[in-house]
């Protein structure tokens, strides 16, 4: 199966990337995992300026391929100050148009909320809806997954690799990856 796992916070060693690098090693020996890290995110601020299909940056291109071949979307949305990160929201509003309409076409979405304490939930259920939105927009055939993942405490859990350096939270991680690919495939029948 093709995953893309997105780092969506553009801070630096930030939790949300030892998430989604966790995710990453525990699905890239099965699976062709592609990683989108956000610290690379150089969308301009919708009402500014529109990205343009043909003239992409190389990371509007990377995201934008990443989302077309992957059958199975995770994105793991950092917690600023209970609510969403502007940049992911920004990229997402960019790429919410119909001409884009291939990134969420045929896809399972699934969201981890990450906090440094015990939060991230909100974030993470702001973003289902607002890909629901988007999917029902473009009457695009997708589904976001019900199970959200919480990586609470995320740099008690978690080394700068992704490493677990607690078992039950790595039991969690396994238990959601388990989950989220159960859905993939029920989705896509072909696995």
């Amino acid at each position: 199966m093709n995953l893309c796992i997105v780092s969506g916070s553009s801070r630096k060693n930030s939790n949300t990337i030892r998430t989604a690098k966790a995710l990453k090693n525990l699905t890239e020996k099965e699976h062709n995992t592609t990683f989108v890290d956000f610290t690379k995110c150089d969308f301009p601020m919708i009402g500014r300026e529109d990205i343009d299909k043909d003239h992409l940056s190389n990371f509007q291109n990377f995201i934008v391929h990443s989302f077309k071949n992957a059958d199975c979307i995770i994105i793991c949305i950092p917690e600023y100050n209970w609510n969403t990160n502007p940049e992911i929201l920004n990229a997402f509003h960019q790429l919410g148009r119909i001409e884009f309409k291939e990134c969420f076409e045929n896809k399972v979405f699934s969201f981890v909320g990450v906090s440094t304490g015990y939060g991230g939930r909100r974030p993470a259920i702001e973003m289902m809806i607002f890909f629901n939105k988007i999917i029902s927009f473009m009457r695009a055939y997708a589904i976001v997954s019900p199970l959200i993942l919480e990586s609470h405490q995320t740099e008690m859990n978690l080394d700068s690799n992704g490493n677990f350096l607690n078992s039950e939270v790595e039991r969690r991680f396994k238990d959601y990856v388990e989950y989220t690919l159960q859905i993939a495939k029920k989705w896509h029948h072909n696995y």
